[in-house]
This record gives C-alpha cells, structure tokens and sequence, in this order.
C-alpha cells in the first residue's frame, strides 16, 4: 500500500510554544507532471530538500535553502521557497537562489539555466518589471513583459524568470534597486542568465508519497514539528517587515499567521479544500490565497474581517463519533452588510484545532476589549438618532440637535432583555424600560452590529468569570 502526503495540509500551533526541530531523510516519490518520481527527501531545521534520486551521491549530506530551491521541481514544488506558514516549504523566509548544481535525475527534474541575449531598442529600453529582491527573501522575477519591446520579440523570456545574472552581473544576492541599476546600466546588448521559476507566491501544492503509512505520518510529524517550531521567528520577521511595532497603538501586529484548508464550493454543488494563508492581528482576521511578499500585497488580503464582528460557532471533529482519518474542522461566521459570511477551515492535529480554537475566541474577546465602542446613525420613530454601543457601559441613543446632543435613552448591558433583527435594514432591543421594544432601521444590514453586540457580551462574560 502507498499513501500520498499533500504537504500543504500542515496547520498551525502555539507561536510561543516550545518545539525541537526534526532531521529526516530518505526515499520518498513526488508527482511531478502527472507522474511520481523517486527523490531524496532531506530534511533540516528551516528547510525541506527534493533531489533527483540519481543525482543524491553528487549532494552535500545537508543543502541550504537557496540550493534546494532549484535542485526542486518545474511543477511549482521549489520545496524550499520558503513563507511564513507555507504548507509546503517551512517557515523561513527564503534565501535568493543559487544556480542550479547539475542534473537532478528523472524527469527532469532540475531547470536548466537559459542565457539569452536582448538587443535594446532605441525607445522602450529592454521592456520588462521586475520584482523580488534580497529584503524581500525573492529572487529577482520578471514580474511583466511589455508588449512589442525588446523582450517580448526576443520570445526567451517568460514571465516569473529569475534573473541570475545581468552581462555577467551575480543578480543573487542583489536588492530591488541593484538589479534595476544593473539592468539600466547593461547597454545595448543584454545577456541574462535566467531559469524559471513556478510558484514563487506558493500557489501550488507538493505531494510525496511514501510506502507506508506509518513512514508518511512520520514525515508529516516533522515536516509539521519543523514548521511549528519556525512559527515564531516568523512572526518577529513578518512584523518587522511591516513595521508593526512602530504602528499606531499596535493594531497592525501580526499575532498568528499559517496555512489551513478551506472548504470551497464548486459548480453543480461539490465541495474541495483549498490552501488559504491565515493571518490575526489585533483587530482583524486576514485570508490570502498566496503569500504576500511586499507592503502592498499584505494590505490586499482576499478576505478582510474585524474580529469584533466574527464569532467562532464550530470547532472540532467533522463526524459525530470522531475516528481516526476524520477531518478536524472549525468554522467562522462574520457579520457584514451583505449578511452573514462563513468559512470552514480544516487543520490536522487536535493541536492545532484547540490552538486556533484559543487564538479566535481571544482574539475576539481582545478585540472588543480594545475597539471599546461602537456608534452608527439610524432611525427610530421617524427621526434621526445615533446608537451607540460601549463595552463598559452599555447602550446609548442620542439624538443631534445643533451642536450638540440629547440623550434619549441609556441602558447598563445587563438591562438588554431582547435583541433581534430582520436581516435586513432593522434592529430591535427590548431593555424592559416603558418605551417597550425599540426598533430601529441602520438603513443597512443589521448584522454587524448584532454581531458586535454579541462579542462584546460574550467578552464581557468571559471577563466575570475570570475575575471571580
């Protein structure tokens, strides 16, 4: 019997726990265009290392993370192009590559260098962009070729290339900048040395597949061992990276970031999993379906939810009697002004499922802690009034008049009798006050303020029973 290991199913633990990190080796077989083909798996604290199986006894016992970048896969599976979380390559952000060490065996399995030669024209120069760079942890890529210039009539070039080297200039080890000068400075006649990269950003997937299933899970447990105990060096570089400590009152800090499986739903009503990058800062829940590598990248997730309005409503085994194979699940709810928004994600370990079980429901609670209010304008019996909602002292609504503001009605939360909305646009709080049940219409969907409201109890709650 075989068993097949996607990589990206590794999950997430406790940034501040205590982890050792594994060394392994041996035999394993990655698909590698619709086939599988025998590769020597090696490995280290910060990286996992795929080599030809022919071309093992030309290796050094341990390759760095540069060299196993190419001594990897056209597939996209360069093991050791290394993101925060990245479910398939380890934590550490990666080196710039070095050149490729010669054959990897079967398959070809090793891309060659190309060097390719640009003449420029005397308008539009060479008629690429580049991105990546060493303070990025990326090779420099060919992130975009403009139509009709230098290098898209050359017909060599393509775009995610690394570019190794400019008119015999190394290029690996070159910031942003340098390889822009580099490439100003280079003249008319343009020699680089490129090889393809796939998969820089990690939007593809590796799987190896082993004998048995007792060597599968033990190359799981260190893959994942590894990758827990990176978790925290990560944080500290990512947060670096985004200047988080110096950030107003620390809302932008990066409190737990890894790779889960979500549940995606597919025409004719199928369901898969697919990889999604998870980030919680202080106040919001961030998903990515790649790794961000720049400022910018980071502040363009593909979901972006404040906690305040998230609730975690599932967490556990996705069968009724949990048995050993069964998915380990949790899923979110969202309030927003389309309604309600829910994920589920999947990890793999009991570990992992009470870690992010931990980060959400405190990460909630925290949240509400340091937001403290909330305050919308709506209406209620026909005129214009603003509800306000404070986690210390509860409810207010408060009408304009001029400069200044009326209170209508104040309440303590422990007065709130009923809450209720219609889904739509109306919002009704019964405090057991002689007004009777109020409703109000927030001209929007009411969601995310129920779920505000619910945070903020429910941190409110969990507080008193802390204290007592």
């Amino acid at each position: 019997m075989r068993v097949a290991v996607a990589t990206a199913a590794a999950g997430a633990g406790p940034a501040m726990a205590v982890w050792t990190r594994a060394t392994k080796a041996g035999l394993v077989e990655l698909l590698l265009r619709e086939r599988w083909v025998r590769v020597v798996a090696e490995l280290s604290g910060e990286s996992l290392s795929l080599t030809g199986d022919g071309a093992a006894a030309e290796l050094e016992p341990a390759l760095g993370p540069a060299a196993a970048a190419f001594n990897g896969l056209p597939n996209g599976g360069g093991a050791v192009d290394s993101l925060p979380g990245s479910p398939s390559r380890g934590l550490g952000p990666p080196s710039p590559p070095a050149p490729p060490r010669g054959p990897a065996g079967e398959a070809g399995a090793s891309p060659p260098v190309r060097r390719v030669r640009v003449v420029k024209q005397e308008a539009g120069g060479l008629g690429i962009s580049i991105k990546g760079g060493r303070e990025n942890r990326m090779p420099i890529l060919i992130s975009k070729i403009f139509p009709g210039l230098a290098a898209d009539q050359s017909r060599a070039l393509r775009l995610g290339d690394a570019i190794l080297s400019v008119n015999g200039t190394d290029l690996r080890q070159a910031t942003h900048d340098q390889a822009v000068q580099a490439l100003k400075r280079a003249g008319k006649e343009v020699l680089l040395e490129l090889i393809e990269l796939h998969s820089p950003d990690s939007r593809n997937t590796l799987i190896l597949r082993c004998k048995d299933t007792a060597t599968a899970h033990s190359w799981f447990v260190a893959i994942h061992t590894n990758i827990m105990a990176l978790l925290p060096q990560v944080l500290a570089e990512l947060n670096a990276m985004l200047g988080a400590t110096s950030a107003a009152g620390g809302s932008k800090e990066v409190k737990h970031i890894a790779w889960l499986a979500e549940q995606a739903k597919l025409d004719g009503g199928r369901q898969q999993w697919r990889p999604v990058l998870m980030a919680v800062t202080e106040k919001d829940l961030l998903l990515y379906d790649c790794m961000p590598w720049t400022r910018d990248a980071w502040a363009s997730p593909c979901h972006s939810y404040p906690l305040v309005a998230t609730r975690l409503v599932h967490s556990g085994s996705g069968c009724r009697s949990p048995s050993l194979g069964s998915d380990l699940t949790f899923a979110t709810r969202t309030g927003s002004r389309q309604g309600i928004e829910m994920h589920l994600f999947r990890v793999e370990t009991h570990r992992d499922l009470s870690s992010w079980t931990r980060i959400l429901v405190q990460g909630c609670h925290a949240a509400a802690e340091l937001i403290k209010e909330v305050s919308l304008g709506c209406m209620l019996n026909g005129q214009e009034v603003r509800l306000t909602i404070h986690y210390e002292n509860g409810f207010t609504i408060s009408r304009e008049n001029g400069g200044s503001s009326s209170i209508l009605y104040r309440y303590p939360f422990e007065k709130l009798k009923m809450s209720a909305d219609d889904g739509i646009r109306n919002l009704y709080l019964d405090f057991g006050g002689p007004e009777g049940e109020l409703t109000m219409d927030l001209h929007s969907c009411p969601k995310p303020i129920v779920f505000v409201l619910h945070t903020f109890l429910s941190a409110k709650v969990t507080r008193m029973g802390l204290l007592v």
